[in-house]
């Protein structure tokens, strides 16, 4: 039994712009990359950016701290062929063994902690760590060592390109580190003039294409991300739009299918389901009554009391009827004051029962208007049907003809047929 109440929407937005909508999002969020420290312009969205791609950051993280800690054997290798078996081999072991420790213990922590990455000023001083590590092993060899500023500036490089962080961080720690190297290499190292300088200018050559690998990586990163963003924003557009069509498909269905009034089913869609039900009666050989209502003296109601308590009357009425019937039992309103309701399963002494107690229902009902109380009664004409032989029209038929002599006996009757 149909009671739901119909709210008709209007069509809204369509799937091309849907699509507009999802490109112009798309095109505004990957334009508001930064392009000195690739970050998004918008701080929430760069913080969503490294709450979801943390996992991904962190393992990249943890790969460049493997390498890094991997490196040592082979660099250890060439400070055995650089500075020869000794005290001095021994200490820079001692530190290459040092910093591998803390480059694999890194490595290990963002594995099993990916949210480290989010950390940019404890990924910072760690790198900041193993840098200056780095380069106090290459202050330890001797001035003929080939390898130091190479090795220094491939850290540099590495820190930049390889360890996802801020751009401005790694800056700041490939900057300052840099810039102790050439101040420790002319104090410590007494480097001429001509070669500080030329260290310096090759540092700060290495920072710059190593910022700009770093924001030109970052850049993709985040457009990616942005276009990721855009389309889930237009999926859940257009899951919102499907929805809001299917809301609108049920609403259209019910409002064809309801009488608008009183919210219970018109006289074509009860029809319908009478017929269905007529059907499995008679496929399932179960009895079947039908019950025609009428409002008494709804006219007058009409006439007395105006339209608008008429329909206030109707929908009280109705009500009252659905509170009434069972469950299975099929409600319709055929047209005015008239109203049906098909009974499946129940025999004649099931039907008259029923409609007693509606009878008796109605009868009860007090109406206060304006104009005055209204009271209601109705007149109901039972008949059970024989689903074997008979049509529902044949059926329809004779409830009417017993609801008609109920209302020619005087009204707020009974009458079975």
């Amino acid at each position: 039994m149909l009671t739901e109440r119909v709210h008709f929407e209007s069509p809204g937005t369509t799937g091309g712009t849907l699509v507009q909508a999802r490109d112009r999002t798309k095109s505004r969020e990957v334009d508001a990359v930064r392009a000195l420290t690739a970050e998004f312009h918008d701080s929430s969205l760069e913080a969503r950016y490294w709450s979801f791609k943390h996992e991904d950051l962190a393992h990249w993280a943890a790969t460049a701290a493997h390498l890094c800690g991997a490196l040592s054997i082979p660099l250890a290798l060439a400070d055995l062929a650089n500075v020869g078996w000794g005290v001095g081999f021994l200490s820079l072991l001692v530190l290459r063994a040092l910093l591998a420790s803390v480059a694999f213990g890194l490595a290990r922590l963002l594995r099993t902690e990916p949210t480290t990455i989010t950390r940019h000023g404890f990924i910072s001083a760690a790198c900041a760590a193993l840098v200056v590590g780095f380069a106090l092993i290459a202050l330890m060899q001797p001035d003929a060592a080939r390898l130091d500023h190479l090795e220094v500036g491939l850290i540099l490089m590495g820190v930049l390109v390889l360890v996802p962080n801020r751009v401005p961080y790694a800056l700041g720690v490939c900057g300052s580190a840099a810039t102790l190297w050439v101040a420790a290499s002319a104090t410590v190292r007494g480097a001429p003039d001509t070669a500080v300088i030329s260290h310096g200018l090759g540092f700060a050559t290495t920072i710059a294409i190593g910022w700009a690998a770093a924001a030109l990586l970052g850049a993709t990163r985040r457009r990616a991300f942005a276009e990721h963003v855009a389309a889930e924003r237009a999926n859940e557009q257009l899951r919102a739009e499907i929805a809001r069509r299917e809301r609108m498909e049920r609403e259209l269905v019910l409002r064809a299918n309801l009488d608008p009034l009183t919210k219970i089913p018109n006289r074509r869609h009860f029809e319908e389901q009478a017929r269905e039900e007529f059907v499995r009666c008679q496929r399932t050989r179960q009895p079947m009554s039908l019950l025609l209502l009428d409002v008494d003296h709804f006219k007058w109601i009409n006439d007395t009391h105006g339209h608008a308590a008429g329909d206030e009357v109707l929908r009280v009425f109705s009500d009252a009827l659905s509170e009434q019937v069972r469950r299975i039992d099929i409600v319709g309103r055929l047209g005015g004051e008239e109203f049906a309701v098909v009974m499946p399963g129940a025999d004649r002494e099931r039907a008259e029962e029923a409609a007693e107690r509606l009878r008796a229902r109605v009868a009860g009902l007090r109406i206060d208007m304006p104009s005055g109380l209204v009271r209601l009664t109705v007149s109901i004409g039972v008949t059970e049907c024989d689903v074997w032989t008979e049509h529902l029209a044949d059926v329809l038929a004779r409830a009417d003809e017993a609801m008609y002599q109920a209302k020619t006996s005087g009204r707020d009757q009974v009458v079975f047929a």
